[in-house]
């Protein structure tokens, strides 16, 4: 009787970490070398939250509930993974990024676009380094090294697919990281497809090897608010009254 209830709490534990297989689109597609199974090694977690997951949470729980992955905007209640990684900057910011601003977030008709993006991702052009170029190049941010990554920060990815003999982009914010090997892998928050066509807001089912090869392109950035920042008011001048003269010398 013992044996057989050994195995049934055995067989519960077991689903309950059964991960789930996502389908990922184009634009979320796990790169490449991401699809090994993940090894049960214990995962680095940021002691609280950092302000920008905070963020992130708070938009997928508020304005963007019930948003599907896509293209089609808030009129379709369809979003993308650059678009929210916009949206969760703008509420650490407190005001909207402007046009220029937009256009570098989101790799919109840049000159990478027109060159051809595949050769782009490849020489790393910096037009293709998404969220994190603009953050750094708006000095909304600073620059940070892959050794050096923490929950919190701002991630552009691209992994090449041999298969499809294309790149694929996604961009995000990184919710965990974790040593491997001398290196480190990370788990990003963001928007994906899978595992139904709607797709979901939260982290990624697979993780990035945070190491830059033939077949990978990573670009990291951490928000400080510089560029952001309101001055500080400076007080008010008062006016120096002169005592009135009582007309005696």
């Amino acid at each position: 009787m013992k044996f057989i209830q050994a195995l049934i709490a055995s067989a519960l534990v077991s689903a309950a970490f059964t991960p789930a297989v996502l389908a990922q689109s184009k634009d979320s597609k796990p790169p490449a070398k991401e699809t090994e199974k993940t090894p049960t090694k214990p995962v680095v977690l940021a002691e609280k939250d950092p302000e920008s997951l905070v963020a992130a949470k708070k938009l997928a729980d508020g304005r963007f509930k019930d948003f599907s992955f896509g293209e089609g905007g808030a009129s379709k209640k369809e979003i993308n993974a650059t678009q929210f990684a916009q949206a969760v900057l703008e509420e650490l910011r407190g005001t909207p990024v402007d046009a220029e601003y937009a256009k570098e977030i989101n790799i919109a008709q840049t000159e990478a676009k027109k060159k051809g993006e595949k050769d782009s991702v490849k020489k790393d052009d910096a037009a293709t380094r998404g969220i994190a170029g603009a953050i750094v190049k708006m000095k909304d941010g600073t620059k940070i090294g892959l050794k050096d990554a923490m929950p919190g920060d701002f991630i552009q990815f691209w992994s090449y697919h041999a298969k499809d003999k294309e790149w694929t982009g996604h961009a995000g914010i990184i919710d965990s990281v974790r040593d491997d090997k001398g290196s480190k892998k990370a788990k990003i928050y963001g928007v994906y497809s899978g595992p139904s066509d709607k797709g979901y807001i939260g982290v990624s089912g697979f993780e990035v090897k945070l190491v830059e090869d033939d077949d990978r392109r990573i670009s990291i950035a951490r928000f400080t608010g510089k560029a952001s920042a309101k001055p500080e008011a400076k007080p008010e001048a008062k006016p120096i009254v002169k005592p009135k003269s009582d007309g005696k010398k």
